[in-house]
């Protein structure tokens, strides 16, 4: 883990973010990926699931993630 932040009371969506990070821990030869998770009274509510790429080569460092409901099933509504 490189870095992680905590929101508390982010308010509706879509909620802006900024995850701060020592540069310096960045291996250009290793692959990096960011998930993020909602959790309502410790319960995980919503989360990405997968990890979303980050740090690669050409791509920015913003990022716009996707959170599903938790142990909703992506068969129904379609997936990505």
């Amino acid at each position: 883990m490189i870095a992680r932040a905590r929101i508390k009371h982010p308010g509706n969506p879509p909620i802006t973010f900024e995850i701060t990070y020592e540069p310096w821990r960045i291996n250009p030869s290793h692959r990096y990926a960011m998930r993020a998770h909602i959790l309502v009274d410790g319960k995980l509510f919503f989360t990405t699931g997968r990890g979303y790429p980050i740090f690669t080569e050409g791509q920015s460092t913003a990022v716009a993630l996707l959170l599903r409901r938790a142990g909703a099933s992506t068969s129904a509504g379609g997936g990505l």
